[in-house]
């Protein structure tokens, strides 16, 4: 998340960016530049247009994996502060969800000894 306007637009195998207007160094330019493709046509989209192309086209690949049969995989979570690890199960041909750590309540704290 950036620390200048709290908001990342995207956020997993591309590193988060935040909106053209955002202030911070790591926000995403105006006019987005393509590579050439195979005719050499080199494309320039604004980020507006490249936002919602990238909103389609991971729309059309999580629809296509809803219509394979379900291919379910048994994942062990993080560790946590015991040394524990947990099994989960996954649709491998569903996008995962990012795992988060998260530690556990440890009770209540023992009351200060005066000395």
């Amino acid at each position: 998340m950036c620390y200048v306007c709290r908001c990342a637009v995207t956020v997993g195998d591309e590193h988060p960016t935040c909106p053209p207007q955002c202030p911070c160094p790591w926000a995403s330019p105006r006019l987005i530049k393509f590579p050439t493709d195979e005719h050499g046509v080199e494309v320039t989209v604004t980020w507006e247009e490249h936002q919602r192309v990238l909103a389609q086209r991971r729309e059309t690949e999580r629809e296509e994996a809803l219509t394979r049969p379900l291919r379910w995989e048994r994942r062990l979570a993080l560790p946590d502060a015991e040394g524990k690890r947990e099994e989960y199960w996954v649709n491998i041909n569903l996008p995962a969800a990012p795992v988060w750590w998260a530690p556990k309540a440890l009770g209540r704290l023992p009351l200060p000894i005066r000395l």
